[in-house]
């Protein structure tokens, strides 16, 4: 709907034929497409949950936060017995860190991984800060923080020093002090490598200015309120220039052409006038180098106007687009709150892989030593094969989530384009969700699998690359690399192809592949078109969230000019910087789809209707670039003048 109640749809003019058109926008007799890929999809939610509840069985992903002792307890919790070992079932509810008595284990141990069953390991509520030299030590340190190193079973009068293959009942002596680290206790001497490095990067920063560290954390403290009245600022400044985007964008587009043109002239220009004036007067070489450069400035400026003149028509389709974005966002905005339902879905399922995650890595079949008693936790071959399992079904899921995403926002917007003068629904997102759910989640399971395999075949290329790097050399490492390369590009064409296909499942209904071989098709026979959209368009959009940044940086700096108290004002407003440009990234992207999704139902309108016996359903602003549609109105309007005429 336009301003004032105008209509933006091109007059139907129905001719002499009086035929009803073939296509009335997105298809309202649907069915149920690509079935299999849906129940492909669904056999992977049930290994997924198959495998979830094999993790939480047989693992505990608190095993991995806090430990877990030589008889299978683990820290800080109350641990039910197990069967066959006398000194389980403790309760380690106050014990959250876990003391080694063998710190050679430290060579090689990872925290979360699992103890050997021949390294004795206890639950203690902190961790000897201070070296233990001999008894009366460890019974000092026993009633000073209520920490038996020893046993659980053993009394502090009865503490000793313990043999040194540490599997007696009481650690070796001497211990050197230790600290927590990840819930275990580890030698100091142990994290110097790691202390050495940090202290080399608190050098360097100290060096910008003492205690740089710590006056930054203290800025980010003092300003964490003025950090999130710039996150909401940036919100707001997204969606105003999301709705200005409308207005001024074909003013920035052509002062864009407009530069370029301008430059590439000036520019040659400058040039010759350089080489005219040290011609003569300066060395030979230097003359013909000033020679070049004006020759082939000549040649790139020529190209460039060439190009913009070709363009030209192009570039106004660009600004139509921009406008019609304009026209969906005003009438549907409850578009601008999609990505963010995407992001709690996103953040959710991640949370919750990594959940899974650590219960996978902690699961295992209870082993029980014959020598020792100590209890390990071994993976057998189905774990295994779930850990990778479950990675692929994770990416497969995420990327499950976008392509819904993209389908719905491209149904609501083909909806508006196709409907916006003929009764378009009250909450067009509502019926784009109601049709992806009851008939195109297939498809979108079929294009999310794809992108899937893109993306597990280049992670295999990025392992092979890394195992042959230094094994065959320079000429090996340069193949992989060009294999890569290719690679990547091929990845980009399928992803480019595959979120238009969602844009042609949204408006046709099809299937994936017949939807992507549309698309494509659509892709090759406009390419020119698509060109203006990804660069001008792009960079426009591209100026858009930097318009965000700045805005937000201007009010940050008025704001914490005043702030006497904060030492680098900077850091609160780059943080709030980046927060900004994430945000109008995201509503932005709205603007960015609905966009892509106007271009392909003005292909699609331009292909299956004429303007006389099949109305367009565009507007009066995009009808100018379509062929012929002038001269087909003027010869209807002519034939119904004639009709009049006669009768």
């Amino acid at each position: 709907m336009g301003c004032f109640g105008e209509s933006h749809r091109v007059a139907p003019y129905k001719g002499s034929g009086g035929a009803a058109p073939e296509f009335c926008g997105p298809l309202q007799k649907r069915s149920c497409r690509d079935v299999v890929c849906l129940l492909v999809f669904v056999c992977m939610l049930g290994g997924t949950g198959y495998g979830t509840y094999l993790a939480f069985y047989l693992g505990d992903p608190d095993r991995l936060i806090y430990g877990v002792d030589s008889w299978g307890n683990v820290c800080g919790q109350r641990n039910g017995r197990i069967e066959g070992v006398s000194r389980s079932g403790e309760d380690c509810s106050d014990r959250r860190n876990l003391f080694f008595y063998d710190k050679s284990i430290f060579v090689n141990y990872i925290p979360g991984s699992h103890v050997s069953v021949d390294t004795v390991a206890v639950c203690v509520k902190s961790c000897p800060t201070k070296s233990q030299t001999n008894v009366a030590d460890l019974q000092t340190f026993f009633n000073d923080t209520g920490t038996s190193l020893c046993w659980y079973d053993i009394p502090r009068d009865s503490f000793f020093d313990g043999n040194s293959n540490g599997l007696d009942k009481c650690p070796n002596l001497p211990i050197e002090a230790q600290e927590s680290f990840l819930f275990r206790c580890i030698p100091k001497s142990f994290n110097q490598p790691f202390e050495i490095l940090t202290g080399a990067i608190n050098d360097i920063l100290n060096k910008i200015d003492p205690n740089f560290t710590e006056k930054c954390v203290s800025d980010l403290q003092k300003t964490w309120q003025e950090i999130c009245y710039l996150s909401a600022t940036a919100l707001g400044v997204s969606m105003s220039i999301v709705i200005l985007l409308r207005f001024i964008a074909g003013i920035v587009i052509w002062l864009m052409v407009l530069l370029l043109g301008l430059g590439s002239v000036v520019g040659t220009a400058l040039c010759w006038y350089h080489y005219y004036e040290l011609k003569g007067d300066s060395s030979q070489e230097e003359e013909r180098n000033w020679l070049i450069g004006s020759i082939v400035a000549t040649v790139v400026m020529v190209i460039v106007i060439l190009v913009l003149l070709v363009m030209r028509k192009r570039i106004g389709l660009v600004v139509q687009l921009f406008k019609e974005a304009g026209h969906v966002v005003s009438s549907v905005p409850f578009l601008l709150l999609l990505p963010l339902w995407t992001i709690i879905c996103f953040l959710g399922f991640l949370a919750l892989v990594s959940y899974i995650f650590l219960a996978m890595e902690s699961a295992g079949q209870i082993n029980i030593s014959n020598t020792t008693g100590f209890v390990s936790f071994e993976k057998d071959q189905p774990l295994k094969i779930f850990r990778w399992y479950h990675l692929i079904a994770s990416v497969w899921i995420l990327q499950f989530i976008l392509a819904c995403e993209r389908i719905v926002m491209a149904g609501a917007v083909a909806i508006w384009y196709f409907q916006r003068d003929s009764g378009m629904p009250v909450f067009p997102i509502l019926l784009s969700i109601r049709r992806l759910v009851r008939y195109h989640l297939g498809s979108a399971a079929f294009g999310s699998f794809i992108i899937t395999l893109l993306v597990v075949v280049n992670w295999i290329l990025g392992f092979i690359h890394k195992r042959v790097k230094n094994s065959t050399g320079s000429v090996g490492d340069f193949l992989m690399k060009c294999l890569r390369c290719c690679f990547w590009c091929f990845e980009n064409a399928i992803r480019f192809i595959n979120s238009n296909a969602y844009i042609e499942i949204a408006i046709i209904g099809e299937g994936f592949c017949s939807s992507a071989q549309r698309a494509l098709k659509i892709i090759v026979s406009n390419s020119l078109r698509l060109a203006a959209i990804n660069s001008i368009g792009d960079f426009t959009l591209f100026l858009g969230k930097v318009g965000t940044v700045a805005v937000v940086a201007v009010v940050g700096i008025e704001i914490l000019a005043t702030r006497s108290d904060v030492i680098y004002p900077w850091l609160p407003i780059s943080l709030s910087c980046i927060i900004a440009f994430i945000i109008a990234s995201c509503l932005i992207g709205v603007y960015e789809l609905c966009i892509d999704t106007i271009f392909i139902c003005f292909c699609e309108d331009c292909e299956r209707n004429d303007g006389v016996e099949k109305p367009y359903y565009m507007s009066t602003g995009l009808l100018k670039f379509v062929t012929g549609a002038h001269s087909a109105k003027n010869i209807e309007v002519k034939r119904i003048h004639l009709k009049t005429e006669a009768t």
